[in-house]
């Protein structure tokens, strides 16, 4: 995900996590620095993106999910790994 965001480089810890997502019927995997909690929000904990972030046609976040007084920022596995997922499409295609 650092690499996506141009983010410098970590080296990979034991807090280091694998996390697999499943967009455009593909299964595409990333490694992130650390998962602190995984959560299942419910439709009326989701918000839509408000406008001031979501102008930009761009935009990986899809929503902002609300648990108590945390902020769960929900980003488009689709929308974030466009590029990648074409060029597989491609290789399979080919």
């Amino acid at each position: 995900m650092r690499t996506k965001f141009e983010i410098n480089e970590k080296a990979i810890s034991e807090e280091s996590k694998f996390i697999m997502l499943n967009a455009n019927n593909s299964t595409v995997g990333c490694i992130v620095d650390e998962v602190t909690d995984i959560v299942k929000l419910n439709d009326e904990q989701v918000q839509a993106t408000p406008d001031f972030i979501c102008g930009n046609g761009d935009n990986y976040i899809i929503g902002i999910g609300k648990i108590e007084d945390r902020m769960i920022i929900i980003l488009s596995p689709e929308k974030l790994f466009a590029k990648e997922l074409a060029t597989l499409q491609d290789s399979v295609t080919t």
